[in-house]
C-alpha cells in the first residue's frame, strides 16, 4: 500500500491559483459596486418625488379647503351662479377663496400663514385656477380646475390637478 504524498509539500497555493483568485474577486467586486451605484442614484429620485408629492398635497389641501368664490356664502348655499377667476387678496394669509391662489408662478413654497417652508429649499410652486365645469359634465359655473405645479431642485416639474365644486 502506497502512502499519501508528503504533507509538507502540500502547503499553500501556486502563483497561478493566486492570480486567478484575485481576478475572480476583482470581477465580482466590480459587478457588485456597479449594481449598488445604480440603485443609489435612483433612490434620490424617489426622495425628490415623495417630497414633491407631499408639497403638492399640502397646497391642494389648503386650496380646496377654501370657499369656491368670493361671493360664496358661509355654508355654500345658495351657490354662486357664475364662474369668475378674480384674485383679490394681497398676502397669502388673507387668501379666503380658491381664486386667490390663481397666478402663483414659480414662488418658493410658503405655508398658509405666509411663512417659508424651510424644509423645501430649491423647490418652486405655481398654481392656476380655471373654470372647468363643462370638463366634468357640469355647467361652466359649477366647478373650477386647480392645477398645482411643483418644480423640484433637480428633475422635471410635476403637475397635480383637482376640481373644486360649487357648493
Amino acid at each position: 500500500m502506497k502512502a499519501f504524498a508528503n504533507p509538507e509539500r502540500q502547503r499553500g497555493v501556486t502563483l497561478v491559483e493566486l492570480v486567478i483568485t484575485i481576478i475572480v474577486i476583482g470581477i465580482a467586486l466590480v459587478a457588485i459596486v456597479t449594481a449598488m451605484s445604480g440603485s443609489i442614484g435612483r433612490s434620490s429620485d424617489v426622495l425628490l418625488r415623495n417630497r414633491t408629492i407631499q408639497l403638492a398635497q399640502a397646497y391642494l389641501d389648503e386650496i380646496l379647503g377654501k370657499r369656491y368664490d368670493e361671493a360664496t356664502p358661509s355654508g355654500g348655499v345658495p351657490p354662486v351662479t357664475s364662474c369668475n377667476i378674480v384674485t383679490e387678496e394681497g398676502s397669502r394669509d388673507e387668501y379666503d377663496d380658491v381664486d386667490d391662489y390663481d397666478g402663483i408662478v414659480n414662488e418658493a413654497p410658503r405655508s398658509q400663514t405666509d411663512a417659508d417652508f424651510n424644509n423645501y429649499p430649491g423647490y418652486l410652486v405655481s398654481v392656476s385656477v380655471t373654470c372647468a365645469g363643462a370638463d366634468i359634465g357640469l355647467s361652466a359655473s359649477n366647478a373650477k380646475l386647480v392645477r398645482v405645479t411643483i418644480t423640484p431642485p433637480s428633475g422635471p416639474a410635476m403637475t397635480f390637478s383637482a376640481y373644486r365644486a360649487n357648493f
